[in-house]
């Protein structure tokens, strides 16, 4: 593997004339590498047999006897290492008086020339063996580009046993796979003997490869010529110099040997050892690896599966979007098999690939347990998946899922958690409605749209509550309380009792319109107390009238007094104008108008049936009174109103009749 041949020639040439002695460049063999031509009485097979002995540069007198005189002397160099076989530099045939500096004795000429010749012997090894590594520098990067992940096991082992081949290093390479029974089968061979190994086997434990495989471990033999332990190989005829073998490994366990090996006695290099090492531990990890990378990018999908789920869980109200996205996520998920729903409702769709079996599969869970009260089944990734949606204690929805890939154990909770995200969405007035803050906000805005003098007494209202809670030193739960009463005092008791958010603000505004009606009693509470007269405050009775209707203490009645005196001096409510303020000499034409608002229902995007429910909704009649008036289920007016709300963008019937109204008057 000599590469500029001509530049190495001029080298050779110019040392030659400087030291006036003919120098070439031989291979181990006997052959010559240059053009320099050395005595043909030169004898070769005592120089080739004493350059495997020496360490450095020496002179000796080997010439032929019956050719030329044996004054004649040479310089031999040791032998350097390159490919495709060591070489070794040959100076002479000399003479000591013919030789340079003449001025010199011989000792001092011949030190002198073992100098410069191991000088030239330095120069000639780095340029060759720096020639060598950057072939296969060259060389690995080219087998680097054969290492990919997208290569079958077999394709890659036969680039990489033809990159090994032709680095002239081995003679021969092979590929053994386990069986089931212990016995490796050589499956793939290259080189020199590739027909007498194709398709031989061998156990654990039999021989040198079978040694490698119960070792588990990579192994190299040098210089093992005939040793017992290549018996395997010498029953085929072969006879290897130099072996290697190393396992490859999956999960730990060994599923395949690697091995090869040189028929010449020049050793193997560590590169060469350390490449096919390199490979086996890649074909160990490539499984693995993409084992792994399957796994993490089935994560990366199902935690943006997941933010697209949340999403739609923060950001909509309407339940039927969540399960659509459900069924995508799972159609995802079983790669595009069948997924199938049916609704209480009668709503029924699938995704995917149809699968007759699974289909009656689930019309029989639909027969058997639609409307029916059942449990949440547990999932266990059997043949067929079935997620069960509750409402009102008995199933409203199934969804079925065809078979999905056992080995994504990952997919198991999400799909536990869209099941549970179902039955809430589905469930949400009584998951989501435990607090009524937000119906209490919701109502007091929409006093805002249809009676703004009533919104303004409102925060009136509320200032003052919060004033007289400081003063009293009520608790933060009573001041809630009574703020909260304040924002929607203005709406009719029979009203409020009718919505279920509002329980917890029933007995106070129970026990205030009674004693509006009945007048303040003994038993009547403090926080009665305190909210009648705040009512009265804001309706703009006298300061004492108010006091003396509440019988309050006198004590207590000195710091409300004075509480109150700063207050009429510091409240900067905005007072309604005029053009805001509804007029109360309306007739009953414009009651009636204000009644009526059935043209604003046709201009909605609603069906003719939801035209007819909102109506009837917004007279104030209840789900049971409408589904009597137009002969249908209440489970059906459930879902119009569901529809309803979604199509206005509104949670509840108090921003539905707020929307209808600023529609009227906008």
């Amino acid at each position: 593997m000599i590469e500029n041949k001509n530049i190495l020639d001029d080298l050779l040439e110019t040392y030659s004339s400087f030291i006036k002695i003919p120098i070439c460049l031989v291979s181990s063999s006997g052959k010559i590498l240059t053009k320099t031509v050395i005595s043909q009485a030169v004898g070769m097979d005592n120089i080739l047999s004493l350059v495997k002995l020496i360490k450095k540069p020496v002179i000796s007198s080997l010439a032929d006897d019956s050719k030329i005189n044996l004054n004649n002397n040479m310089v031999i160099s040791p032998l350097i290492q390159i490919e495709p076989e060591p070489c070794f530099l040959l100076v002479g045939p000399f003479e000591n008086e013919n030789s340079v500096n003449n001025h010199l004795g011989n000792d001092e000429k011949n030190s002198f020339l073992l100098k410069k010749i191991d000088k030239l012997h330095y120069l000639i090894s780095n340029l060759l063996i720096e020639q060598e590594n950057q072939f296969f520098r060259l060389k690995a990067e080219d087998m680097a580009k054969l290492f990919s992940f997208d290569k079958e096991e077999d394709e890659t082992v036969h680039c990489f046993f033809k990159w090994m081949l032709q680095s002239n290093e081995v003679d021969f390479m092979g590929f053994a796979k386990k069986t089931h029974n212990d016995r490796f089968n050589i499956e793939i061979t290259y080189g020199e003997i590739e027909q007498t190994l194709q398709h031989q086997s061998f156990f654990i434990g039999e021989g040198l490869l079978g040694q490698t495989a119960a070792m588990e471990k990579g192994m190299h033999w040098s210089n093992i010529g005939n040793s017992y332990r290549l018996d395997y190989f010498h029953r085929l005829g072969i006879y290897p110099s130099h072996l290697f073998a190393y396992p490859v490994k999956r999960r730990g366990n060994v599923v395949g040997l690697i091995f090869g090996g040189r028929l010449k006695e020049q050793p193997i290099k560590d590169m060469i050892t350390e490449a096919v090492q390199y490979f086996t531990h890649f074909l160990s990890e490539k499984t693995e690896v993409l084992e792994l990378t399957k796994k993490a990018n089935l994560h990366n999908q199902n935690y943006y599966q997941l933010l697209d789920v949340m999403d739609i869980c923060l950001h909509s109200q309407e339940p039927r979007n969540l399960l659509y996205k459900a069924l995508d996520v799972l159609t995802n998920m079983s790669k595009g098999k069948y997924v199938s729903y049916t609704l209480n409702n009668g709503e029924h769709g699938f995704r995917g690939n149809e699968n007759n079996e699974l289909m009656l599969n689930h019309r029989s869970l639909v027969d058997q347990f639609m409307g029916q009260s059942k449990e949440q089944p547990s999932l266990s990734f059997s043949t067929y998946e079935h997620i069960f949606i509750e409402r009102e204690g008995s199933v409203f929805g199934i969804i079925s899922v065809e078979c999905i890939d056992t080995d994504h154990v990952e997919c198991k909770p999400l799909v536990q958690l869209l099941s549970k995200l179902l039955n809430l969405k589905y469930n949400q007035t009584k998951y989501h409605d435990s607090s009524d803050e937000e119906t209490i906000q919701v109502m007091h805005e929409s006093l805002r749209e249809w009676n703004y003098i009533e919104y303004q007494t409102t925060l009136k209202a509320i200032e003052l509550c919060k004033l007289f809670s400081e003063v009293l030193a009520l608790n933060n739960e009573k001041k809630e309380e009574l703020i909260g009463v304040c924002k929607i005092i203005p709406y009719s008791l029979n009203y409020l009792k009718g919505n279920e958010k509002l329980k917890g603000k029933l007995p106070l505004l129970t026990e205030y319109h009674k004693a509006v009606t009945e007048g303040m009693s003994r038993s009547s509470t403090k926080e009665c107390k305190l909210l009648t007269l705040i009512l009265l405050l804001v309706k703009g009775e006298r300061l004492q009238t108010s006091l003396e209707y509440i019988e309050i203490e006198v004590g207590i009645k000195e710091k409300l007094e004075n509480a109150y005196l700063q207050f009429t001096k510091t409240y900067n409510g905005n007072e309604p104008s005029r053009s805001k303020n509804i007029d109360i000499n309306i007739n009953n034409e414009d009651i009636e108008k204000i009644r009526d608002v059935k043209s604003v229902i046709k201009q909605l995007p609603l069906t003719t049936r939801e035209q007819e429910v909102l109506h009837l909704v917004l007279e104030g009649l209840n789900n049971q009174e409408v589904a009597d008036l137009l002969i249908i289920s209440v489970h059906t007016v459930k879902n119009h109103i569901t529809n309803i709300f979604r199509k206005l963008n509104v949670t509840d019937r108090v921003q539905a009749m707020a929307k209808i109204y600023r529609i009227k008057y906008e």
